[in-house]
């Protein structure tokens, strides 16, 4: 399949490659369709989450565990059951990067992480 977005050009994806968030994103609730394209940069830990409902809806993600090493939050127990969350090894997390045009300025938004089970694409902003 093929999506045509703003930032990226043409990209080509497999179903299996889609995430859904069925609720949305904060401030995003009609788009649940998501991609996460990894930007092929060793030296900068961070990807595309592409919408395929909207080519012009992109953001960028890190893993916030690579600069917050003590980050924490809690999950409640309705998202490891709507998620069918069954073990540790199939969660991902990941945060929303606000990109600020001085670099150094931009910021990790660590109070609405996105928690995914990687084995059923199911994805929530909490």
């Amino acid at each position: 399949m093929l999506i045509n977005t703003e930032i990226l050009g043409e990209i080509e994806y497999d179903e299996e490659d889609v995430f859904e968030f069925s609720e949305g994103l904060y401030g995003f609730k009609n788009y649940t369709r998501f991609i996460i394209i990894d930007m092929n940069e060793p030296e900068l830990p961070f990807y595309w989450l592409q919408s395929l409902d909207d080519g012009h809806l992109s953001f960028v993600l890190t893993n916030p565990f690579l600069f917050h090493h003590d980050y924490d939050f809690l999950l409640p127990e309705s998202v490891t059951e709507s998620l069918s969350i069954d073990s540790l090894d199939n969660l991902l997390i990941y945060s929303l990067v606000v990109v600020k045009e001085e670099l150094e300025q931009s910021t990790i938004n660590l109070k609405a992480p996105l928690v995914i089970n990687s084995k059923t694409h199911q994805g929530k902003q909490v």
